[in-house]
């Protein structure tokens, strides 16, 4: 059988003018550094296949490029996360919509975008190839994980999966949207935006849902795809849940790793290592995405010899500090809204103690 063969014309729409009501006292939530030091808006689309798409629209306000970033930083950060050339716009409104689809129409009509769309929700990330036609992206809610269910939209689909319904913040099915909406035409989707917007179909905020169930009640057919690897930035707690899979840590060498030893002593610069604590280390390591920063007093011509040894017990170092002052140390760190509180802890240990292991079940949840 012949596979289908696609045009690469798929515009990739990315509205982000919302006003991050779940995020206080933080900046626009898509312009957020993730742990990865990845805007969040970057996070979201870093796992898509775009092999279908020639266009990455970004629908923005003109007060986030005044304030904060600017137009060619977007397309920049754009660019960074893509395995591929693709033209990049950037469409900046001079003031707030009603609505995200709202946004996405003027987005449209703005930036004269023709032929097919994938609408992207910038606050989640998944693995999902992006195809022409009218689709959503979806997922089983018992392949979820934890989520915040009360805040999705939900499709009922048949064994084609086909959609049947889609309803906005009500549970009708296991399946609920991911945030990833697939148009046959821009101009279709401005067609039935219009038709709700114009005659007050719906009270309230017009939700994408709202534009496909209207396509639907007129014979429109959407077709439901799973997604994989999703992770929802929705909320502030979920943002910061994200953040708390990755861990700078930074730790002394000598008298936790290595067993203290000096230049000057009978021995000199000794390679002894503490077992108890290098295996704690090492187990800790495959829990969390660690960044391991190491401090020590030795010369930096031993830099080699410490990064080969320690890799024979599972502990790949990021980055080392080299002749550090035999002195106590003070971690100075930031945090804001949508930065965990507290940003940083301290553990303090004796020389050559080997029981770190208790301290890094502490630091499991942090």
């Amino acid at each position: 059988m012949q596979k289908k063969q696609f045009k690469k014309n798929i515009t990739l729409v990315l509205p982000v003018s919302g006003k991050s009501s779940r995020f206080k006292n933080s900046q626009p939530k898509w312009i957020l550094s993730s742990p990865d030091r990845k805007l969040m808006i970057q996070e979201s689309i870093k796992e898509l296949d775009l092999k279908f798409v020639s266009k990455i629209l970004v629908i923005c306000l003109k007060s986030h490029i005044d304030k904060y970033i600017t137009i060619n930083s977007i397309k920049k950060a754009i660019s960074d996360v893509l395995d591929k050339k693709i033209k990049i716009e950037v469409c900046a409104l001079s003031e707030s919509t009603t609505s995200q689809a709202h946004t996405i129409y003027k987005g449209i009509k703005k930036n004269k975008i023709k032929g097919p769309i994938f609408i992207k929700d910038c606050d989640n990330q998944f693995k999902y190839t992006i195809s022409p036609g009218n689709n959503i992206s979806s997922l089983n809610l018992n392949n979820a994980g934890l989520i915040e269910a009360k805040n999705k939209s939900y499709v009922e689909i048949n064994q084609k999966n086909e959609v049947l319904r889609i309803v906005e913040k009500k549970i009708i099915s296991n399946n609920f949207c991911t945030g990833g909406y697939g148009f046959e035409s821009a101009s279709e989707f401005s067609k039935f935006f219009l038709e709700i917007f114009n005659n007050n179909l719906f009270k309230g905020e017009i939700y994408v849902s709202h534009i496909i169930h209207k396509m639907i009640l007129n014979n429109k057919i959407f077709t439901s795809y799973e997604v994989e690897k999703y992770i929802d930035f929705g909320t502030l707690e979920e943002w910061k849940k994200y953040q708390n899979k990755y861990l700078t840590l930074i730790c002394n060498l000598d008298g936790i790793i290595f067993k203290k030893s000096s230049k000057y002593l009978n021995k000199g610069w000794t390679y002894e290592i503490n077992k108890k604590n290098i295996k704690a280390l090492s187990s800790f390591m495959k829990e969390k995405r660690i960044f391991l920063f190491i401090i020590t007093s030795r010369p930096k011509k031993d830099e080699n010899k410490i990064r080969k040894y320690l890799q024979k017990f599972g502990i790949f170092i990021n980055r080392i500090v080299f002749d550090m002052p035999e002195s106590s140390i003070c971690m100075l760190s930031n945090f804001e809204g949508a930065t965990s509180y507290p940003s940083s802890s301290a553990i303090n240990l004796p020389n050559d103690s080997d029981n770190l292991s208790e301290y890094l079940q502490n630091l499991s949840n942090f």
